[in-house]
């Protein structure tokens, strides 16, 4: 045989046995594929429903206490604008015009306010009992109803100063 022939023949199983030896650790890796790193499913321990369930209550909890804190701000941002309302029909009253109209309108948005500070309450009671009952996912529709009630709380709250500041540019 030509020697040259056996040199080259010996310096292609080398070059194969090197280029094959960083698949080989991939494949040893805990089912990480060689192409994208992700872990393979069928080699990655299972977990146990308790911390599946566990990890769901809390990401429930969490997007519960997210909605929770916006509602609040919307509400304390509405509070704001009722309070400006307020100085502003005391002004209107004090330069002598008739702001008698728009008195049951702001009773009626006070109410609306306390409305929605109601159902912030309600919707924050469900979310805290997320995590203490045997039944999560019911515990879960009734907060996301509950949250669904705050919004629209809110919204009707929204419409009624829209309305109270439209009369209030009517007088002038």
């Amino acid at each position: 045989m030509n020697l040259k022939y056996i040199f080259l023949q010996g310096a292609l199983v080398v070059a194969l046995a090197a280029s094959a030896a960083p698949l080989a650790a991939f494949a040893q890796m805990d089912g990480a594929s060689p192409m994208n790193g992700r872990q393979n499913t069928a080699v990655r321990p299972v977990e146990s429903q308790l911390e599946m369930r566990t990890r769901k209550v809390d990401r429930a909890k969490a997007h519960g206490k997210r909605m929770i804190r916006r509602e609040e701000a919307a509400i304390e941002r509405l509070k704001h604008l009722i309070d400006r309302i307020e100085r502003r029909i005391a002004k209107e009253r004090a330069a002598g015009r008739d702001v008698s109209s728009l008195e049951p309108l702001m009773v009626t948005a006070k109410e609306k306010r306390d409305a929605a500070i109601a159902a912030v309450r309600e919707a924050t009671a469900k979310y805290e009992l997320l995590g203490t009952t045997d039944n999560p996912r019911q515990v879960a529709q009734e907060a996301n109803a509950a949250t669904r009630k705050v919004k629209q709380a809110l919204i009707e709250l929204h419409a009624a100063l829209r309305q109270i500041v439209s009369a209030l540019k009517a007088l002038r």
